[in-house]
């Protein structure tokens, strides 16, 4: 299998929004709007916004800051995820850190081993496969961080957890 690039960098035209693969929209899903932190509203991660209608949208959206504005989870850019890994359904959100060479994959702390579930393992796991070699996939819960490889999912303390193929 040959490497790829972020979907943000092979979905994106240059100088432009990246693009929602066809098909898709947030729809009721607002995972980024509990999950992400947002500076501009002094918003910690793994809390809800203040100006969320939880599973209807932003009570602000026409005035959401930039940081909202720019925002597009990965599963929104992928068109090769599936509605079972849209956000408010895995509780894993997609963030490309194009500048860091990182995809993150922001768990919501209400369910903190909702990244470990196979279908969810399984894609972070081909991610890691696929994506180029200087890329990482991080897995974050809170401040806890696991990288996910090919072969394993490493924690910080450095323990290992050798990944056998989830087919």
């Amino acid at each position: 299998m040959g490497r790829m690039q972020s979907s943000a960098q092979t979905e994106t035209a240059a100088n432009s929004a990246p693009r929602v693969a066809a098909g898709k929209s947030c729809g009721t899903c607002t995972a980024c709007c509990k999950i992400t932190g947002v500076q501009a509203l002094q918003k910690p991660h793994g809390v809800w916004c203040s100006h969320c209608a939880i599973g209807h949208g932003c009570k602000i959206y026409p005035q959401r800051p930039d940081e909202c504005r720019d925002f597009y989870c990965g599963w929104l850019l992928n068109s090769h995820m599936g509605p079972e890994l849209r956000p408010d359904r895995c509780h894993v959100v997609l963030i490309w850190v194009d500048d860091k060479r990182v995809l993150i994959a922001a768990c919501d702390p209400d369910h903190p081993d909702a990244w470990r579930a196979p279908n969810v393992l399984g894609m972070l796991r081909q991610f890691a496969i696929r994506m180029a070699a200087d890329w990482k996939v991080v897995v974050m819960v809170g401040t806890r961080k696991w990288l996910v490889t090919e072969r394993a999912v490493l924690s910080e303390a450095g323990d290992a957890m050798p990944l056998v193929d989830l087919r």
